[in-house]
């Protein structure tokens, strides 16, 4: 089940961001990669720390595991890009996507941290870092175009109880177009699991 883990990070001044201030707009989402392996709110931290920030830019990483870290809080300013720092929410995914495409997970929490995001503050603009700078990021592997279908797909997360047969009669929809849609082999669901179940935009 997706989730978002409570980083509980702690902010200090340094010598490039003196002090964290809220952000005035909220327009744009942009997306980053940590070109690194699957490391921690922390590690990234850490490694901001390092480069003279209060701490890590990003407000949310993204684990393989589809697990959400918190990094800072969603109505501060963000270090990240500086066309976009006054006016986005900035979200990491651990993993180089030069080398390898996001996991399947962490690409389905992505997908649903963009629609809880959108449910606070309207539909944003979806940015990636290299569209703001010359820089590869989030990674040529990383499915953009995937994952902009997603975000307009209608959605469902499983609870218990769900089945195939009720969540095609709650949405109007046949058990065999879920299954397509989704690509299920058999008519197994789980909970936390994300189902598409509608394609209509």
């Amino acid at each position: 089940m997706v989730k978002i883990v409570e980083s509980n990070l702690v902010f200090t001044s340094g010598r490039v961001e003196r002090r964290l201030s809220a952000r005035r707009s909220t327009q744009r989402i942009a997306i980053h990669h940590t070109a690194s392996g699957d490391v921690s709110a922390e590690t990234v931290h850490g490694w901001h720390r390092n480069r003279g920030w209060m701490g890590i830019g990003y407000h949310y990483l993204v684990r393989q595991s589809g697990d959400i870290e918190r990094g800072r809080a969603e109505e501060l300013r963000g270090i990240h890009a500086p066309a976009a720092n006054a006016d986005s929410i900035a979200i990491a995914l651990a993993g180089n996507f030069e080398l390898a495409p996001p996991a399947a997970d962490q690409l389905d929490a992505l997908v649903w941290l963009i629609r809880d995001i959108h449910s606070r503050y309207g539909e944003l603009t979806l940015i990636r870092h290299r569209d703001l700078q010359a820089t590869a990021c989030p990674g040529r592997l990383f499915p953009w175009e995937e994952m902009l279908r997603r975000i307009q797909q209608r959605t469902h997360l499983v609870v218990r109880g769900d089945t195939l047969f009720s969540l095609a009669r709650r949405y109007g929809v046949t058990v065999e177009q879920l299954r397509q849609w989704n690509n299920l082999s058999s008519g197994v669901i789980r909970v936390g699991q994300l189902l598409v179940v509608s394609q209509n935009i």
